[in-house]
């Protein structure tokens, strides 16, 4: 099967492939030790017949674009543009069976050095901190919005915490392995593939299958609730008293609704709605001074007066 770059399907006539006899190599390997050979080993090659013949490839019926999405990211982030493309590739020309459910998961696997991801920001808490596989979840976004596109049955998806910025807002999927998981069904009954590529800072899922199956979607996200964040205060007794401190900057927080309308010939014919998405307000937090003047001492302080060497230190530190 191949897409062409105008997106049209093309199935090539399937043809066998060669691989190494590993157990001959095995064995040859063994005997030239055995003989204490220097010989040069000729390496066996058996024939490999194609995984599916051309024409079970054609009776798989896909032959039509169903839907694509793209997002963008930034290249100079290394680590993290390293993990879109590490989860990209492992989606790259999966193919689904008619009302077969994929797990976003099951396909990516962990997101584990061993599978090659790195560190860079995920979220956490409401707040970006480094973590393992940081930016797998704009490729589960993006897989998201295909599918939506695509017209395709969404069967599980969770929203991140906070809005993010390369989807409108009630249109991401946030994954976590083992944990929580973007699942879909193929309800067609025709096969599916997915192409998934990165080129320069720009993500795209390409999802195909058969045209008698193609309609014209439109997705529309709105704000339904706006969540005002609280001021908090705390004291703060390594703050000198009357001194304030924003410890945690607030943000609001967002009730968002979403729906897909299909279109065909022309005509609207469903109006569906699509999961609501709760973003929680993020709380400012003040730390205020309850220090009186002249507790607080500086480095300068403590290096030309340090603490007698019998009293114990455990617990004073100044930062």
């Amino acid at each position: 099967m191949i897409i062409n770059p105008d997106n049209k399907v093309e199935i090539s006539p399937g043809h066998s492939g060669r691989l190494v006899d590993i157990h001959q190599l095995s064995q040859d390997i063994r005997q030239n030790l055995l003989q204490r050979s220097k010989s040069p080993i000729e390496l066996k090659l058996v024939e490999v017949p194609p995984a599916r013949t051309t024409e079970e490839v054609k009776a798989m019926g896909v032959d039509t674009l169903l839907g694509m999405f793209s997002t963008q990211f930034d290249p100079n982030k290394v680590n993290r543009a390293y993990n879109v493309s590490v989860a990209a590739a492992a989606l790259d020309g999966l193919i689904a069976s008619p009302q077969e459910i994929i797990s976003f998961n099951e396909v990516v696997g962990p997101r584990s050095t061993e599978a090659g991801y790195k560190n860079a920001p995920i979220i956490v808490n409401n707040e970006l901190v480094d973590g393992l596989g940081g930016g797998v979840c704009q490729v589960s976004t993006t897989l998201y919005n295909a599918v939506l596109l695509a017209n395709l049955e969404v069967v599980e998806r969770t929203n991140h915490s906070i809005p993010i910025p390369y989807v409108p807002i009630g249109r991401d999927a946030t994954v976590v392995f083992d944990n929580v998981d973007l699942k879909f069904r193929n309800n067609t009954d025709h096969w599916l593939y997915i192409q998934s590529y990165v080129t320069g800072g720009r993500l795209t899922i390409k999802i195909f299958g058969n045209g008698k199956f193609k309609r014209d979607v439109v997705i529309r996200s709105w704000v339904e609730e706006t969540y005002q964040p609280e001021t908090i205060t705390e004291k703060d007794y390594g703050i000198r008293m009357g001194d304030r401190v924003v410890k945690q900057k607030g943000a609001q927080g967002y009730k968002a609704a979403a729906e897909r309308i299909v279109i065909q010939d022309g005509k609207v014919i469903k109006v569906e709605k699509l999961p609501s998405s709760v973003y929680k307000a993020r709380n400012q937090i003040i730390s205020q001074g309850m220090a009186p003047p002249g507790s607080i001492l500086k480095t300068t302080d403590l290096l030309n007066d340090p603490l007698p060497e019998t009293e114990s230190t455990d617990g004073v530190l100044q930062e």
